[in-house]
């Protein structure tokens, strides 16, 4: 019996349709799967340098901190706006689950926003006062800020880029139906992180 001969029985037809549709059907929902597992890799990867680099700009306040201590003891009250902002960032317990819930990370972009305040205060007082703006300690940590300002910069821009592809990958069509039947991946939200770059930088 020829293969011809077969594709003239209806019922064989029929089942030779089912199986060529599955079959592209599998191995288009196995290449999109893919993409996605490939892209959340991305994603948590990118998360986790831009978590390092915000960690490493908190760790500059109890640096400048002492500074301030040292050349300007009579700024007290900017000593403890340097302590809160650091015991605020120390108590925050960021996840990656933050940039699916609008409420976690409400409270990591407030602490990130605390931060870059106490920083600008920082760079207020220095403008005031010619001792500290020309300690060479002084220089090298805002050097050093803004190196690290710069990277956070990337880390946002890279990070929202995957995110983009990522939500791409779950609201084109058929994607989306297949996602909400089966899947239930929710979309990342694309973030902001505020930095004191350009007002260092003037």
């Amino acid at each position: 019996m020829t293969f011809g001969s077969l594709l003239k029985n209806p019922k064989l037809k029929a089942a030779f349709i089912v199986i060529g549709v599955g079959l592209v059907i599998y191995l288009l929902t196995g290449s999109w799967l893919s993409k996605i597992n490939f892209v959340e890799k991305s994603i948590h990867t990118y998360w986790g340098i831009l978590k390092q680099d915000t960690e490493r700009r908190a760790q500059m306040l109890p640096k400048f901190s002492q500074l301030i201590q040292a050349y300007s003891p009579q700024a007290e009250h900017l000593q403890q706006i340097l302590v809160k902002a650091y015991q605020d960032n120390e108590a925050l317990n960021t996840k990656e689950i933050i940039l699916k819930d609008p409420e976690q990370y409400k409270t990591f972009l407030a602490v990130q926003n605390e931060i870059v305040n106490a920083l600008l205060i920082v760079q207020q007082q220095a403008s005031h006062d010619e001792t500290l703006a020309q300690n060479r300690q002084f220089l090298m940590l805002k050097m050093e800020l803004l190196n690290i300002e710069k990277q956070i910069q990337y880390d946002v821009y890279f990070l929202n880029r995957e995110i983009a592809s990522y939500n791409g990958f779950l609201t084109g069509y058929p994607e989306r139906w297949v996602n909400q039947l089966f899947l239930g991946k929710k979309l990342n939200m694309a973030i902001e992180v505020p930095t004191v770059k350009d007002t260092l930088g003037q």
